[in-house]
């Protein structure tokens, strides 16, 4: 390549060995889609190049002529106001600001605009909502009341009302979108975070995602891109994602602190017989954010070579390994040493005490079948290692490896079917096939456009899709064959209630969880004989004191 007109010199290499995404012919310099050229700070002719995050460098899908002045101008070698001489275009041009809903950067008209809180605040509320809901104990009733409301059966008005007196139905649907949806919901954004395709409904996946920039993700153009606050950098864009989990978990806090202190009771939710159990509370908020964590931690924590040096892929104007990194690396230490220490504390503990209901950590095992209580650390790990592959590792070699782990995932899925619930399970091993073919979506450059739009739209709503149908076969088989209601005469009794026969009801309640019929949480077995109903639960009610379990109820 020759950089300089009218020279006479020899033209200089454009080294291909190092420089990726970069060809030279005839002197000229063709820059690949998504990429960065630069030149050495002590070497005018060297060629530095490297691969950039998603929408950040050359926005031209046939390549950039470097040395075309054309091509030069602002929003061609990099994003629109994005400062092309700053590694991976990592850094915005003097006097603007990151976009909240775009890779280019905006000039802010104020130093900090609240009304960009509004919709993190609302989405805030209604999943610290939904966390309650999942997160009740049922309110233990006097004997005379609970046998006048035993004697009152009340006919289901329609199929949704039917739906939601099933227990089998209340715990399924507690399972799928607290561990099949969400956790979903969650891996294909970040996987769709360095994406090229554009998706249909990309912002419905990112609200479980809990991210505030994927929110409003889209090419926006200048006049309607969001300025956040002055002087916003890459690196705190990053870190803004953070504020929706803060806010959850200070308004879960806020609440407690109103039950505890202020009202001095404990708070309802959804009816008058179930109170929101705040341990559990916190727990489910725990695994909800962490996912989120993760993700931020891994974008930190991925670097680039450019030239002879590793620098921040997200933001290329920081140095890797420096404090940055390494505050992440110690945080990600932390978080997965806590995980580990709460897993270890739990299989020494008797299998009665690890799921009974009055232990907060059942929260960890209670979706499982017995037998498989460790399953929430298995998912545990699939999780750190989507949030790694999907938004740190960007080489095309490791992005079949990814596809090939996520394959062992769907096979290990098939083969145990660890949920309680047998619905749960099938969906599971859905969604995971589907994340497969999302991860090759991006490893290969030949599929269409538009299809790959319409597929992987299709796979961000399948879960709710799945969930109808779900309750749809519910009410066909399990209700509506019934007269619209379940079999609840038989009560529930808990098998942490048993002083005598334990293992003999714990191998039972193993061979229940395996079956569609009646099925209670996984930690619950439903007596056969109304002679051991009335034993069972005069014991129980001495030894584990409330019936009812906080998935009978929505």
């Amino acid at each position: 390549f020759n950089l300089l007109s009218r020279s006479v010199d020899e033209c200089q290499s454009c080294d291909p060995d190092s420089n990726t995404g970069v060809d030279c012919a005839d002197g000229d310099i063709v820059v690949d889609y998504d990429h960065w050229i630069g030149f050495d700070d002590h070497d005018n002719a060297s060629m530095i190049s490297a691969f950039c995050p998603s929408r950040y460098c050359c926005q031209d899908m046939l390549g950039c002529k470097y040395n075309d002045p054309f091509n030069h101008v602002d929003g061609v070698m990099c994003a629109k106001n994005r400062d092309s001489s700053s590694k991976l275009c990592g850094a915005c041009a003097d006097g603007y600001s990151e976009s909240m809903n775009s890779a280019k950067c905006v000039q802010c008209k104020r130093s900090f605009h609240f009304e960009f809180l509004l919709l993190p605040l609302v989405w805030s509320v209604i999943l610290t909502l939904l966390i309650f809901f999942f997160s009740t104990d049922s309110v233990k009733q006097n004997s005379k009341k609970a046998e006048a409301d035993k004697k009152e059966v009340v006919a289901p008005k329609n199929m949704c009302d039917a739906l939601f007196k099933s227990r089998h139905f209340q715990f399924m649907i507690r399972t799928m979108v607290m561990k099949n949806i969400f956790y979903y919901q969650q891996a294909v954004t970040q996987i769709l975070t360095t994406s090229t395709y554009q998706v249909l409904f990309r912002d419905l996946a990112a609200q479980f995602e809990l991210s505030m920039t994927s929110i409003v993700f889209n090419d926006a153009d200048e006049d309607s891109l969001w300025c956040f606050a002055d002087g916003l950098g890459a690196k705190g864009k990053i870190l803004i994602d953070l504020l929706i989990p803060a806010f959850v978990f200070v308004m879960v806090t806020i609440v407690f602190v109103v039950s505890r202190y202020v009202l001095k009771r404990p708070l309802g939710c959804c009816s008058k017989n179930q109170r929101i159990n705040f341990s559990k509370a916190y727990i489910t908020t725990y695994l909800i954010v962490i996912g989120k964590v993760l993700d931020i931690l891994f974008k930190i924590m991925s670097c680039q070579q450019v030239g002879d040096e590793y620098v921040h892929y997200y933001f290329g104007y920081e140095t890797c390994y420096q404090v940055s990194w390494w505050a992440a690396f110690i945080s990600m230490l932390i978080i997965v040493a806590v995980f580990t220490l709460i897993f270890v504390h739990i299989k020494g503990t008797d299998p009665v005490e690890r799921h009974s209901r009055s232990n907060p950590l059942n929260r960890f095992v209670s979706r499982y079948q017995p037998a498989y209580w460790y399953w929430e650390y298995v998912l545990f790990i699939r999780r750190i290692v989507i949030a790694l592959f999907a938004v740190s590792v960007q080489n095309i070699t490791a992005k079949f490896f990814f596809s090939g782990i996520l394959i062992i995932f769907v096979f290990i899925q098939h083969e145990h079917s660890p949920f309680a619930v047998q619905e749960s399970n099938q969906m599971e091993f859905i969604l995971l096939c589907s994340l497969v073919f999302i991860v090759l979506t991006k490893i290969s450059p030949i599929f269409n456009s538009v299809a790959v739009n319409v597929v992987v739209s299709f796979l961000i709503i399948a879960p709710f899709l799945l969930l109808v149908y779900y309750a749809r076969q519910i009410y066909k088989t399990k209700i509506s064959r019934t007269s619209g209601t379940e079999n609840n005469d038989e009560p529930v009794t808990s098998v942490m209630s048993s002083s005598g026969d334990v293992s003999a009801d714990w191998t039972a309640g193993i061979k229940r969880l395996g079956s569609s019929s009646q099925l209670d949480v996984g930690i619950e077995l439903e007596t056969t004989t109304n002679h051991r109903s009335t034993a069972m639960a005069s014991s129980s009610t001495a030894a584990a004191g409330n019936q009812d379990n906080e998935d009978e109820q929505p």
